[in-house]
């Protein structure tokens, strides 16, 4: 694939992330995915479909609105910079 097409790939995942629907996050992984978290206390998702259904859970959780504010390619790496927005859920019978 060309720069481009990565850096096209890259910002489909991140309107799979923002609509949360499956159809739209599969096809920009790979099958054997991993993802990591900082901090390391959360366990790393491993696999296409475990991590887009997460992705998936989690729109419908908090509604995060993510926005790639950085992204640049070189051959077949591409790094983004991204900034995610979120409503932590207010636990019942808080105000």
């Amino acid at each position: 694939m060309s720069e481009a097409q990565n850096i096209n790939t890259v910002r489909r995942y991140f309107d799979g992330c923002n609509s949360g629907r499956l159809e739209d996050l599969l096809p920009t992984l790979a099958i054997d995915v991993v993802h990591y978290f900082l901090p390391d206390q959360f366990p790393p998702i491993r696999g296409a479909e475990h991590l887009a259904r997460y992705w998936s859970e989690f729109k419908q959780v908090l509604n995060p609105i993510r926005a790639i504010d950085q992204v640049i390619a070189q051959d077949d790496r591409v790094v983004s910079e991204w900034s995610v927005i979120f409503r932590p859920p207010v636990p019942h019978g808080a105000s």
